[in-house]
């Protein structure tokens, strides 16, 4: 676009060179040196007709022209004066016909004017009506001194001409008006003009031509330079401006294909309309077109280029031809003081100003609007400005700020730098889309600059940057860095005739870019890295995250380097986004994460880019979301850094740690399992989850209308975890919490030095579900065990306390099933059900204390309140009168009033008062029952809770009940079986050796006895 408007700058400056002819042509006979005295380059000379100078005059005039026939002829360092006649009178001076001719290049008078002529353009004024001159002083045109001209006309048809430099040069000069009117401040018409050089063209009326006084003493000598000698220029009315500029001047891609001709013209029509005055100041250097300017640029039928001003400045500096080197210093020094006209002006800036100023160029698919809008030429630089909102739209994409400045790349098709100030807004979108996919929004600064072989694109103050099917990002600041580079495609052509169609065409505020399917080495963007500062938000497929700091970095793929193409054309391929996208993959899995700090690398591959690395530091918290809409969240954690990375199947590692300055652990989540410690890692490949060091893990099963079951345990060594077993060492800490329908809760403590535990399923730790229930089902502890136990009702009052101590354990908390190694002991304190006062419930219960000790082993169910101690099992029992009392057989009265001691080979317990019974105990082998009150010897005995009943059975011998106090050595009631009630002071026996009646007043032999 740069070039398209450099070209049409240009061409004014062209045009206004034309009329600066006529101030060459005139300057030098009404503005002499200032120093009068000094003759240098200022002596006029009077020439005959010689033959060599007819022939150099007839190369520029035809055959019978008046300028062939003997004119008179005055030549100076200014030009040749040709006329025929002079008339003058004490104020003026008439010459006609007059011919003035004038030498683009200066003579310098170190050399021979002949010489110095040689090689220059000449432009020829004609004015065949000739010239008055008005003049003050004796005025003599063979004098140097006394009167000079103060003004003049030049009389009717008057034209100045140039012929082509060259064959091919195409720049040939015409201009034509009439009546030109001169004083010492101005050369003007009121007429029409006209003007043509080369293919260019133009019309207009009232020329206006200020002069500028030139009184340098530095310069006398030399002819005045044209930017001091003509001050400004004006045409009051411009009917038109039509150039030919070049398709090479203006980017077009004149590309053919091998083999065929071109149908695409060399060159395209341009048009400057203004209702208003084209002014040229030459002491600022400046074109300008005033009220309702327009600039068109014909690229083809159907599609034109157009910019729409009130005010259009094209600023511009003279541009010097190349040094002539010569052999000597004097050479030398005269070489560096030329110019030539031919080496002409060139384009510095161009301004237009207009509410607004509108650029439509469907050639290149852009629409540019703004108050202001400048070109800075020599720096391929356009800014657009506006106290709204400036806007530049190309093709899909449309950028919106109050201050826009865009700096083109040198090469055609790569990108610039561009700075946009204030707030502002840009979307962009795909050729087949129908509404934008890519939009961004700052509040203070958009900037894209190069940085050695990368581009940095910048958003600043709530910088906010979406993509329709990828997600959002939010910061304080967003920066990009990415490579452009250039990539090789196959070529296809169309006629120019038909421009490609794009969304652009369907609305009218979005011109259509035209073909250029051609191009075959087209630029792709590939991100290198991202930094988004100060109050992150990112959610896209892939990511939700919150931060102070996000920085990625990308992996790409190998890139095929441009290379040259001489392949058939083929069918053209779809144009490659230049869009910057945010990171996606495929939807099976989304991270939610926040820290201070985030950093990520994204892999590039076909067809979307991945995360493939991530690494948080400090207050880390994350969530893997599963994109299916009925599965729950998935893994969840907690640390102060963060180490993750995924492989192809999108299955990650992760290593999370806590902060050891302030002992705060970390914590993962996977469904319904949680684990804490300093050192945690996960592998989802493997489906396995480890911490070192110390640590803690939780279970929690959520209950319809009652507190969640939950289970926690601690360790201090290792704890490894794949999917269904868990493996925990040293200083094992369990903890229960379980909650009955009833309202009752218990609360178990189990401690040991090894804990191997199978769950009730397996967990997926690739997508974790919380849904369904995870239970420690079967677990194995080693290495010294310690229980206890603690029920509670509804209101929080104390039912039982219950406590075991073995080596090693084994319990299926499904089925119930437990198996333990001694030696050993277990007790139970709970609360007398046979004794418990409904009518008070505030009186303090009556409790019932068990202990048992063994050597062997235990089995049991704990579901079935079932379990047998074995091998010199020591049972106490009996009422105590706190939680914390306990009996003990070895210290006098340590039993109480009512308290038992049993010996056995074997017991067996079962709690059946959830059946609305009792503890009922079972000794079985030497079984030795010592009280207070009583004491007995039996193979097998068996006592309810519930009643108080007491069942001796004997084998080879009797079984013995003794009631205290005794006659030593006799025992009371002697029989294979005997039932005594102690409440009751009751007794029942079968198979009778012995019974003291006196003993037992109420006793009833068994029937048949």
């Amino acid at each position: 676009m740069l070039r398209r408007v450099s070209g049409t700058a240009i061409s004014l400056l062209i045009v206004a060179i034309a009329y600066t002819g006529y101030a060459l042509l005139v300057v030098p006979w009404i503005e002499p040196a200032a120093t009068a005295s000094n003759d240098i380059g200022t002596k006029d000379n009077w020439l005959p007709m010689t033959p060599r100078r007819r022939e150099e005059l007839a190369k520029l005039f035809p055959p019978g022209s008046w300028q062939l026939d003997s004119p008179t002829i005055i030549e100076s360092s200014y030009g040749t004066l040709l006329f025929q006649e002079n008339i003058r009178t004490s104020q003026t001076l008439e010459i006609k016909p007059c011919t003035l001719l004038v030498y683009a290049q200066q003579s310098t008078g170190h050399q021979d004017d002949r010489q110095a002529k040689a090689g220059r353009r000449i432009y020829v004024l004609d004015a065949p009506d000739g010239a008055l001159l008005e003049h003050e002083g004796n005025f003599d045109l063979n004098q140097t001194q006394g009167g000079r001209i103060v003004g003049g006309r030049l009389l009717g048809q008057v034209s100045i001409q140039s012929a082509a430099t060259s064959a091919e040069s195409n720049d040939s000069v015409r201009i034509s008006t009439r009546n030109i009117q001169i004083d010492r401040q101005r050369i003007w018409t009121p007429h029409e003009v006209d003007f043509q050089i080369g293919p260019h063209h133009g019309s207009g009326r009232d020329l206006v031509i200020t002069l500028a006084r030139v009184n340098n003493p530095e310069r006398i000598g030399q002819r005045p330079d044209l930017f001091n000698t003509i001050d400004s220029m004006e045409l009051i009315q411009v009917d038109g401006i039509h150039l030919k500029l070049s398709r090479h001047l203006l980017d077009r891609d004149t590309q053919t294909v091998p083999g065929k001709p071109s149908a695409t013209s060399s060159t395209i029509p341009v048009e400057i309309r203004c209702q208003g005055p084209l002014r040229i100041d030459l002491r600022k250097q400046v074109v300008s077109l005033e009220k309702h300017v327009d600039v068109l640029v014909y690229n083809s039928p159907g599609s034109v280029d157009q910019l729409t001003c009130q005010q259009l400045d094209l600023h511009f500096k003279p541009r010097r031809s190349s040094r002539l080197l010569s052999k000597n210093s004097v050479n030398q020094e005269t070489a560096r003081t030329k110019t030539t006209l031919a080496a002409g002006v060139e384009p510095v800036e161009l301004a237009a100003i207009g509410n607004p100023v509108i650029l439509r160029a469907p050639s290149i698919g852009t629409l540019a609007r703004a108050q202001r809008m400048l070109l800075n030429l020599p720096r391929r630089r356009i800014l657009l400005e506006d106290t709204n909102q400036a806007r530049i739209v190309q093709d899909n994409h449309e950028l919106l700020a109050p201050y826009i400045e865009y700096e083109f790349a040198a090469e055609p098709g790569r990108l610039g730098q561009f700075i946009a100030t204030g707030p502002g807004r840009y979307e962009g979108q795909s050729g087949t889309a129908t509404r934008p996919e890519f939009m961004a929004s700052w509040q203070q600064e958009c900037r894209l600059v190069k940085q050695q072989q990368e581009h940095v694109f910048s958003l600043i103050g709530k910088a906010q940057m979406s993509q329709l099917q990828h997600g959002t990002v939010q910061a304080d600041d967003l920066h990009v860095w990415f490579r452009e580079i250039a990539t090789t495609h196959p070529v296809a052509f169309e006629p120019a005739t038909k421009p490609r169609t794009t969304l652009a065409n369907q609305a009218p505020d979005r011109p259509v870019a035209a073909n250029s399917s051609s191009r075959a080495i087209q630029s792709r963007i590939i991100p290198q890295k991202m930094a988004f500062r100060g109050n992150v938000q990112v959610d896209t497929h892939q990511l939700s995250a919150r931060t102070n700091l996000i920085e990625v970095w990308f992996r790409e793929p190998g890139i095929t380097a441009a290379t040259s193409n001489t392949d058939p054309p083929v069918a053209p391929p779809a144009k490659p986004s230049t869009t910057l996208s945010l990171p996606v993959t495929t939807k099976r899995s989304k991270l939610d994460v926040s820290g201070d700090q985030i950093r990520l690398q994204v892999a590039l591959p076909n067809p979307q880019p991945a995360i493939t690395n991530l690494a948080v530091d400090g207050n880390v918290s994350l969530r893997q979301i599963d994109a299916s809409p009925n599965s729950s969240n998935g893994l969840q954690l907690k640390a102060h850094s963060l180490q993750l990375a995924r492989n192809v199947k999108g299955l990650a590692k992760i290593g999370i740690r806590g902060n050891e300055q302030i002992a705060q652990p970390a914590e993962i989540q996977a469904g319904p399992l949680k684990l804490i410690g300093m050192d945690i890692h996960l592998d989802q490949q493997i489906n396995r989850m480890w911490v070192a060091g110390p640590g803690e893990m939780h279970l929690q099963q959520a209950q319809a209308s009652r507190p969640p079951n939950s289970t926690q345990i601690t360790w201090g060594k290792r704890l490894d975890f794949d999917g269904q077993t868990v493996t925990i060492e040293k200083d094992v800490k369990t903890l229960v919490q379980s909650h009955a329908a009833n309202g009752q809760s218990t609360q178990t403590r189990i401690t040991g030095a090894l804990l191997q535990a199978t769950l009730n399923r397996h967990l997926n730790l690739q997508q974790p579900d919380s849904t369904t229930p995870l239970q420690l089902r079967r677990l194995t502890y080693g290495g010294g065990i310690n229980i206890i136990s603690q029920t509670r009702s509804a209101t929080s009052q104390p039912l039982s306390i219950d406590q075991l101590q073995v080596r090693s354990m084994f319990l299926d908390q499904q089925t119930g099933e437990l198996q333990a190694t001694g030696p050993g002991w277990g007790s139970s304190v709970r609360v007398d059900q046979r004794k418990k006062v409904d009518a008070n419930p505030m009186a303090p219960p009556e409790l019932i204390y068990v202990r048992v000790q063994f050597e062997n082993g235990i089995v049991g169910n704990i579901l079935n309140r079932h379990i047998r101690f074995y091998r010199r099992v020591q049972t106490l029992y009996g009422p105590v009168p706190d939680w914390n009392h306990v009996l003990d057989a070895n210290i006098p009265n340590g039993l109480g009033e009512q308290g038992i001691e049993l010996v056995s080979e074997k017991l067996e317990l079962a709690d059946l008062q959830q059946q609305g019974q009792s503890v009922v105990l079972t000794a079985t082998g030497n079984t030795h029952l010592e009280s207070q009150k009583y004491s007995a010897l039996a193979h097998q005995l068996k006592f309810a809770q519930l009643n108080s009943l007491l069942v001796l059975e004997g084998d080879r011998l009797p079984a013995q009940l003794f009631l205290k106090p005794s006659k030593a050595g006799a025992p009371d009631a002697a029989a294979k079986k005997i039932m005594y009630w102690f409440d009751t002071n009751r007794l029942q026996v079968e198979g009778a050796n012995f019974i003291n009646f006196r003993r037992f007043p109420s006793i009833q032999p068994a029937a048949g006895r």
